[in-house]
């Protein structure tokens, strides 16, 4: 991955992002261009291949969303970000992306939603389901699984279709989409100035059973990622601080005094002048 998203505070400096700069077709993948902030996860191998751009059946990595030409649907300029499952034990597939804590302070929470969406179906059983979940890490290593308020689950029946065959579904209709997923991400902590990461997985053991029966989590559904949305608290500007005047000393050529910090772990960092300002 590249230098990542800036995160600055406050809905003016939000990152949103609906993938649309992947081009006509989805030429320009994860990896590449204005992409370099995103990674695919294969097999656990980050990676920005094997991507499902215009081709028709996506066996064995990410893709770039649809419509597609040979779907049917329009526009095809309306682009998503997803990945395909693969054979069992092939999983998890992800998508990762790095952000910079640009906001002026450690950032201790953010807001994040995002739409998922399901453009294409391959038949392989009944009740098969899919789906996208988010986690968060400052490491790309160690990771928090953020919850049920951060994953979409997609709940399939058995099709006429036979188990060679895919068949596109409109992932902008309300039946093969879920919107505004997400909320407040509480309890993080990254300092100003470094970068977190955030990932999701599909198809992943992280995903809830809608049903409970198990074990199908659905390799046949391509998900795709959309509107992902981010914001950060806007910067507090600290309260100012006030010298006592009974702290004030001068003693064998020094001048002292004491100040009073008001907040448990905030860098201070005393400035002077050499002289007074005249007005």
């Amino acid at each position: 991955m590249g230098a990542g998203y800036v995160l600055r505070g406050g809905p003016a400096g939000a990152i949103t992002e609906n993938f649309n700069s992947m081009g006509v077709g989805g030429t320009e993948a994860p990896g590449n261009g204005t992409h370099t902030y995103w990674s695919v996860n294969v097999s656990n191998v980050e990676r920005a291949t094997n991507l499902f751009a215009a081709n028709a059946f996506p066996a064995n990595g990410g893709f770039n969303g649809g419509p597609w030409p040979d779907s049917g649907l329009t526009p095809e300029t309306d682009r998503a970000l997803g990945v395909y499952g693969g054979a069992v034990g092939d999983n998890p597939r992800s998508l990762t992306m790095m952000i910079t804590n640009l906001t002026g302070a450690d950032l201790t929470r953010f807001l994040l939603r995002f739409d998922v969406e399901v453009w294409v179906v391959r038949n392989s059983g009944p009740q098969r389901y899919g789906g996208l979940q988010a986690s968060f890490s400052t490491d790309n290593l160690t990771w928090r699984d953020l919850g049920n308020a951060f994953e979409a689950i997609f709940q399939y029946p058995n099709t006429s279709e036979n188990s060679s065959s895919n068949y596109w579904v409109n992932g902008n209709d309300p039946a093969h989409s879920q919107r505004n997923i997400g909320g407040w991400v509480e309890n993080v902590f990254v300092p100003q100035g470094q970068v977190f990461y955030l990932r999701f997985d599909a198809h992943g053991p992280t995903l809830t059973d809608p049903d409970g029966t198990g074990p199908y989590v659905n390799r046949q559904i391509g998900v795709a990622l959309d509107n992902l949305y981010l914001e950060a608290d806007s910067p507090i500007a600290p309260p100012s601080v006030v010298i006592p005047a009974a702290s004030l000393g001068f003693h064998q050529g020094t001048f002292s005094f004491t100040l009073p910090t008001t907040e448990p772990g905030r860098l201070y960092t005393l400035e002077f002048s050499p002289a007074l300002p005249t007005a």
